[in-house]
């Protein structure tokens, strides 16, 4: 866990605290829940620790709140390491000498003392303080930030902490529910516009959309609503990822995808951490990586998330499974998806539709690609058939005509495979009759793997074949809507 924890705090600069929690994949509130346990405080005790508490110290030293050796014990045990390693070198001199040497104790306790027990995946398992105590370590004195003063606080000190913690709670931030409402609606029109908007287009509506939703993030409001906006973040980039994939641009996707996961997890919603693992495995898809895709699917999938990114999840290993030959592992994924459609409940993240949502035409798509990489082609052609049906039956917004060449192309090859040239040949003209606006570098990659099958014995003579590879590489060399990025 320190390694993961250093290279979260090496790529994005976070510091020690936060990187252990991102490195762990807990939300706040779920950080918050095991400290309180730990120290055994509750809601309104004089030490609850909050999620004000901890979003202070993880911007530590850049804040003047700094973890007391209660808070950094309790912190240790939930991240699986030591106090120490919590204080970076550069912020050690930072803490006070008492403090200090308190922390080098902890750190040179016997087993079960600082350190406590060690649980499942390397993680402390947290402890219970000792009946009538409400910390592991003894009370700090009473000080000023710094821990320089000592002794009884004075009245003073007494009425100004009430002024200040009703100006904390009074302080409304930089935004109001109405402008959150206005970002919601946002999202939910640039995640419908994935069926049918020209990728640029779309690429410049979703990049204002975050940019507004960063600047907001830039100032301060409470924690309800901080949530809200690393939420609408992640699903941002996400969708950031998904358009810059479809224009071809696989290294900037993934790094969309890999921040839209850090906000995820912010947010502390597991149907939007499941969601970005889900663009994750797609980008990994597309760029011939189905291993990674696979993974990616899976580690979503552990995620649990309520809602149909819980069928798009094993729909994604399926069709990973698919190209890299696993025929068992494709026929379950593909069964475990349709299990899960029946039982699934739409959650928030469905309620944004478009992108956020994995409808059935799409459930039928990704299953005739993945019965392509293990060769059922008439299980390819039943399910792309059922694919092109529900989304012609779909509303116009929702008609994703990019899906529909892609599965069209698929199903050419089946019939190629299974010696039906005319059927193929029919259902590629088909493929082929997708509007510029409508194309994107997947739709171009898969015309040409069926240009590829119809270089191959004994189809490749034919005159039917030779006409079906002069149109493609006729629509591969027709300009698309976004010539400058080519």
């Amino acid at each position: 866990m320190d390694d993961v924890a250093a290279g979260i705090r090496e790529q994005w600069g976070y510091g020690h605290i936060r990187s252990y929690r991102l490195a762990l994949e807990k939300g706040q509130p779920e950080v918050c829940d095991q400290i309180n346990a730990i120290l055994g405080t509750h809601d309104g005790d004089p030490g609850y620790f909050g999620h004000q508490t901890l979003s202070k110290l993880e911007r530590w030293p850049t804040c003047p709140r700094r973890p007391t050796v209660g808070q950094l014990h309790a912190l240790a045990q939930v991240f699986g390491t030591t106090p120490r390693k919590l204080v970076a070198d550069v912020d050690w001199d930072k803490l006070p000498p008492a403090d200090q040497l308190a922390v080098d104790a902890l750190d040179t306790a016997p087993s079960g003392g600082a350190t406590g027990s060690t649980g499942a995946v390397g993680m402390m398992e947290p402890t219970r303080p000792p009946a009538g105590r409400t910390s592991l370590v003894p009370p700090t004195p009473w000080g000023t930030p710094d821990g320089t003063r000592s002794g009884n606080p004075t009245e003073r000190d007494v009425l100004m902490s009430g002024e200040e913690s009703a100006r904390y709670a009074g302080h409304g931030g930089n935004i109001d529910d109405l402008t959150l409402e206005q970002l919601r609606d946002g999202v939910a029109e640039q995640a419908a516009g994935f069926a049918n908007v020209p990728r640029l287009e779309l690429f410049g509506g979703v990049r204002l959309l975050r940019d507004r939703i960063f600047a907001y993030l830039d100032g301060g409001q409470p924690m309800r609503q901080r949530r809200d906006l690393y939420f609408m973040a992640g699903a941002a980039c996400g969708m950031l990822a998904a358009v810059s994939d479809d224009l071809g641009y696989a290294t900037a996707a993934m790094s969309h995808a890999r921040a839209g996961h850090v906000f995820a997890l912010e947010a502390g919603d597991p149907a939007l951490t499941g969601w970005l693992y889900a663009v994750q495995s797609l980008i990994s898809y597309w760029n011939s990586q189905p291993g990674r895709a696979r993974e990616y699917a899976r580690r979503g999938a552990a995620a649990n998330p309520a809602g149909s990114v819980g069928v798009w999840l094993p729909a994604l290993e399926a069709r990973a499974s698919g190209d890299l030959g696993d025929a068992e592992g494709t026929r379950r994924a593909v069964t475990r998806a349709a299990e899960v459609r029946e039982l699934v409940q739409p959650c928030p993240l469905d309620d944004f539709g478009g992108l956020m949502a994995f409808n059935q035409a799409k459930q039928h798509f990704y299953a005739s690609g993945a019965y392509l990489g293990i060769g059922d082609d008439p299980a390819v052609i039943t399910e792309a058939e059922t694919a092109v049906h529900a989304y012609q039956r779909a509303p116009l917004e929702e008609q994703a005509h990019d899906n529909i060449a892609m599965v069209r192309f698929q199903s050419a090859i089946a019939h190629i495979r299974a010696g039906d040239l005319d059927a193929a040949g029919e259902t590629a003209r088909s493929a082929l009759q997708v509007a510029p606006e409508h194309r994107n570098t997947h739709v171009d990659k898969s015309a040409r793997r069926l240009h590829q099958h119809l270089c191959t014995e004994p189809v490749r003579t034919s005159p039917l074949a030779v006409d079906t590879r002069d149109q493609i590489e006729d629509f591969l060399s027709s300009p698309t809507t976004h010539p400058e990025l080519s």
